[in-house]
């Protein structure tokens, strides 16, 4: 949470991506946490930077939910160097979109079916 704290342009655009999420009826399927920890995931992953805009954070997030494909590449927040975990490959026999928290327990996608 402090990553995201750091500035208010994060929690703006965190805030814009709530309403994005309800107004296209996509809260229940996906999830505002989910969302926010995808936003936690590209700034681990240097993607986006607390000085960046809120339209160019939005931007960010939003070319990079349409380029990624969680149901054969799932995601993981868990410090990594190298390409998907093995727990990423595990996770992926149990449920169709994957994306896990740090410690590779939870996937905040495990509601969520290819179809939504």
């Amino acid at each position: 949470m402090e990553r995201l704290s750091s500035t208010k342009n994060i929690l703006n655009a965190c805030l814009l991506l709530r309403m994005w999420l309800r107004q296209r009826q996509l809260h229940e399927a996906f999830g505002m946490f989910a969302l926010t920890q995808f936003v936690v995931y590209l700034i681990d992953h240097k993607k986006l930077y607390s000085n960046t805009s809120v339209y160019q954070i939005l931007r960010t997030v939003w070319l990079h939910l349409a380029r990624s494909d969680w149901s054969t590449e799932g995601i993981s927040l868990e410090n990594q160097n190298g390409p998907a975990s093995s727990s990423v490959a595990d996770a992926h026999a149990s449920f169709p979109v994957v994306f896990l928290d740090t410690t590779s327990t939870v996937n905040f996608c495990g509601h969520v079916t290819k179809v939504s």
